[in-house]
């Protein structure tokens, strides 16, 4: 549903691992790879400033307020984003989420597994001191 399938192939993937080794840094990008549909319609739900909310971690804390990130030497201030809010029961909050969660699905991992030749999965680290949330190659190893 959310893969243009003409660019998920055998020989697409072996196409992609030729470009990204003949890339520096190793890099690829990867034109039409979601459905076109699809992607413009969650492009405008998540164009909508409404639904983002600044969140803020410092090293000490997380989900500080403005005051207390302000008054955080910037040294001590590990990260500020803006994260995505869905709406209860909003129908195209719904698609924008399902799209979200296709990225951190198995069957997505399974497609950069196989263009990176490394096993990906969305694993987090047990011991929460050194969970990274990155995604996890093997028991040593984060991309």
């Amino acid at each position: 549903m959310w893969l243009n399938s003409a660019r998920i192939t055998d020989q697409a993937i072996e196409e992609y691992r030729r470009q990204l080794s003949a890339s520096v840094p190793r890099h690829v990008v990867i034109d039409d790879l979601f459905n076109a549909d699809k992607l413009t319609e969650i492009v405008a739900i998540l164009r909508q400033p409404q639904r983002w909310k600044v969140q803020r971690h410092t090293y000490a804390a997380l989900y500080v307020d403005d005051d207390r990130w302000e008054g955080t030497r910037p040294k001590n201030r590990f990260v500020s984003r803006e994260a995505w809010q869905r709406e209860a029961g909003g129908a195209d909050a719904n698609v924008a989420q399902a799209f979200l969660s296709f990225l951190r699905s198995p069957e997505f991992m399974s497609v950069l597994s196989r263009i990176f030749a490394v096993a990906l999965s969305d694993a987090n680290v047990a011991d929460p001191e050194i969970n990274t949330n990155y995604f996890r190659i093997d028991s040593n190893g984060f991309v």
